[in-house]
């Protein structure tokens, strides 16, 4: 269920409208609420903490998803963003809260809380970007395309040769020197797909149709 795009769509608002409650009720009361509320967020940081840490290191599927929309395969959605998101969102909101009322109250060393919790929301933002759009490698005729949060990494076919070894890694299929993340797909599989397509150009052209990925799939 947390695989979904429309999951991710929903948690995500839902989360940042709780977080703005929980500034909007604990900072009037001097951090009281919050105090309180600690042995909960505490559980819920390590509960979704743990299954961030299942989500990556579980074995990966080997098998791509059809997106006859763009005319790709992607690699199977992966629950990591959200729970991930989900297990770093307590804590960051309790930090916000802290921020405001220090910097209210003018409490040194207020402009290092500016700049931690910048951190925070800046690590919690590339979550909620890989939850949003989603993320992983996406096949498409004219090359790989890596989604990543920050920084998407295109590779075109005509830049691997026939024979250019393809190796798979833990969390990476390396193609040459660049590396493409596998944290949501079976890392072996990846790599022989992508030297089918390094190997036989005459198939690219399919990539995206049915036909193409039942091929691939045989």
């Amino acid at each position: 269920m947390l695989n979904s795009a429309f999951t991710a769509r929903v948690v995500v608002p839902v989360e940042i409208l709780l977080a703005a409650a929980y500034v909007a009720v604990d900072v009037p009361t001097g951090g009281e609420f919050g105090r309180t509320a600690f042995p909960w967020m505490l559980g819920l940081v390590l509960l979704f903490g743990a299954l961030s840490f299942w989500a990556a290191l579980r074995r990966h599927p080997a098998a791509l998803v059809l997106r006859p929309g763009v005319a790709a395969f992607d690699a199977p959605p992966s629950p990591l963003p959200v729970l991930a998101f989900t297990a770093l969102m307590p804590m960051t909101t309790e930090k916000l809260s802290t921020t405001i009322d220090r910097v209210a109250n003018r409490v040194d060393p207020w402009w290092l809380d500016i700049l931690s919790t910048t951190v925070w929301i800046g690590f919690l933002t590339v979550l909620a970007v890989a939850a949003w759009r989603g993320f992983g490698v996406r096949l498409r005729p004219d090359g790989i395309l890596d989604r990543r949060p920050v920084r998407p990494v295109f590779m075109p076919w005509q830049s691997l040769g026939p024979g250019r070894p393809v190796v798979a890694g833990r969390f990476q299929v390396l193609v040459g020197r660049r590396g493409l993340s596998t944290w949501n797909i079976d890392s072996t599989f990846l790599a022989r797909v992508i030297q089918e397509y390094a190997d036989h150009p005459e198939h690219r052209p399919a990539i995206g149709t049915e036909a193409e990925l039942r091929r691939l799939l045989d």
